[in-house]
């Protein structure tokens, strides 16, 4: 990323913006779980899934080389990684 040359305090905020998220979303993941029903669920999952793909060919494959774009997507994917950590547990169960 262009934008990143010389800058290498951007390393340390592109690393730790994904647990940031991730916490994020395992916290609001009960709530959402409890709202949509069994087969809207399903739906949602798969939404997720949707824009964290796009989210990683924004992020990986375009590699645009703005750092604020790079921000939210890496956002979004820590989201994501919450809300499979809080769902997770009940198809173990």
């Amino acid at each position: 990323y262009g934008s990143l040359a010389g800058q290498p305090r951007f390393f340390g905020i592109l690393v730790g913006v994904l647990p940031i998220g991730a916490i994020a979303g395992a916290g609001t993941a009960p709530f959402l779980m409890k709202s949509f029903q069994e087969g809207s669920f399903i739906l949602f999952r798969i939404m997720i899934l949707v824009i964290n793909a796009g989210a990683i060919i924004i992020e990986g494959i375009l590699q645009i080389p703005n750092i604020y774009v790079l921000l939210v997507c890496r956002v979004f994917q820590g989201i994501f990684v919450g809300y499979y950590l809080a769902i997770v547990p009940i198809y173990i169960n």
